[in-house]
C-alpha cells in the first residue's frame, strides 16, 4: 500500500514540478547559450593556466585553451633537474581533453588549432633506442623493460615544435623531437614521429606524408 502511495506521489512530482521547470528550461538554455556559456569557462581556464603556471608556460594573446586540456611542465624526476616550456602563440586553440607536456620545450605557432583528445609531449618515460640498452639484471632482457614506467627516467629526443597556421587533428600524437612545417595538416588520430615539411598533409600510424602543396617554401 505504501509502495502505491509513493509511486503516485513521484508521478505527481514528476508532472506538476520536474516537466513544467524542464520546459521552461528548454527554452532558457538554448543550444546557442549553451556554446557561449562553455565559451566563458574556457576564457576563465586559459587565463587561469596563463597565471597561474606563467613561470613555465607562456600563452599568447587570443589563445583559447578549452576546459579539461592538461598542460604539464616538470622541472625535476628521479634526481634529474629539466628546463621546461610551453609555448602557446596568437589565437591558437588547444581541444579539449589535449594533453601537452613539457620537459624541454613546446611550441605551438600563430593561429594554430590543435584538436579534442590530442597528445604532445616532448619526452617519455624510458630510453629504448637498441644502442641504449643495459642487460645489468637480465641476460637477454634490458633494464628498461624491468621498470615500471615510474621507476624509468625521463628522455626527449628535443623540442616539439608546430610552426604557425597548422591543423592538428581529433585524437592524434606528436612525440619527441617532431618539428612540424607551417600550414600543415595533420590528420585525425594520426601517430607523428617524424618531422613533417611545410603545407603538407600527412595521415596514418605511423603518419605518412599524403601531399605536400609546395618543395620551395
Amino acid at each position: 500500500m505504501y509502495d502505491k502511495k509513493y509511486k503516485k506521489m513521484k508521478l505527481k512530482f514528476v508532472k506538476l514540478v520536474l516537466r513544467p521547470i524542464c520546459f521552461i528550461w528548454s527554452y532558457i538554455y538554448t543550444p546557442r547559450m549553451a556554446g557561449k556559456i562553455s565559451f566563458l569557462l574556457d576564457v576563465g581556464y586559459t587565463l587561469w593556466i596563463a597565471r597561474t603556471y606563467k613561470k613555465y608556460i607562456s600563452v599568447s594573446e587570443g589563445a583559447h585553451i578549452c576546459k579539461g586540456a592538461r598542460l604539464e611542465t616538470h622541472d625535476w624526476f628521479l634526481g634529474e633537474n629539466y628546463t621546461p616550456e610551453i609555448v602557446i602563440g596568437k589565437n591558437c586553440r588547444i581541444g579539449h581533453g589535449t594533453h601537452i607536456t613539457s620537459i624541454v620545450s613546446v611550441q605551438i605557432g600563430d593561429n594554430t588549432n590543435i584538436g579534442d583528445r590530442c597528445l604532445i609531449s616532448d619526452n617519455n618515460h624510458g630510453n629504448f633506442a637498441k644502442e641504449s640498452y643495459t642487460f645489468n639484471n637480465h641476460p637477454t632482457i634490458p633494464d628498461v623493460f624491468l621498470l615500471s614506467e615510474m621507476e624509468r627516467p625521463l628522455n626527449s629526443k628535443g623540442p616539439v615544435v608546430i610552426e604557425h597556421s597548422c591543423q592538428i587533428g581529433e585524437g592524434s600524437v606528436i612525440l619527441t623531437g617532431v618539428h612540424i612545417g607551417h600550414n600543415s595538416i595533420v590528420s585525425s588520430n594520426s601517430f607523428i614521429r617524424n618531422n613533417v615539411p611545410p603545407y603538407s598533409i600527412v595521415a596514418g600510424n605511423p603518419a605518412k606524408i599524403i601531399r605536400t602543396y609546395s618543395n620551395n617554401v
